[in-house]
């Protein structure tokens, strides 16, 4: 009989990949921004999704807003 290996607990997603269509104006700035910083476009928008969540729940930490 075959052996089967053990089950093990799986970890919850930490990060999840998205797609979002911008108009050129709006990529071209952020491309000059991560130009401009030496990092990712991909990094410019987490910093600017992470402030807006910030500006909106100004009352939570990051990790209380992950939790939703």
């Amino acid at each position: 009989m075959p052996r089967t290996p053990p089950k093990t607990k799986r970890r919850p997603l930490l990060e999840v990949r998205t797609t979002v269509s911008l108009e050129r104006q709006i990529y071209d700035a952020l491309a000059e921004i991560a130009f401009e910083r030496r990092i990712s476009i991909g990094s410019v928008v987490r910093e600017a999704v992470a402030g807006y969540l910030a500006d909106r729940n100004p009352g939570k930490t990051e990790t209380e807003r992950r939790r939703k």
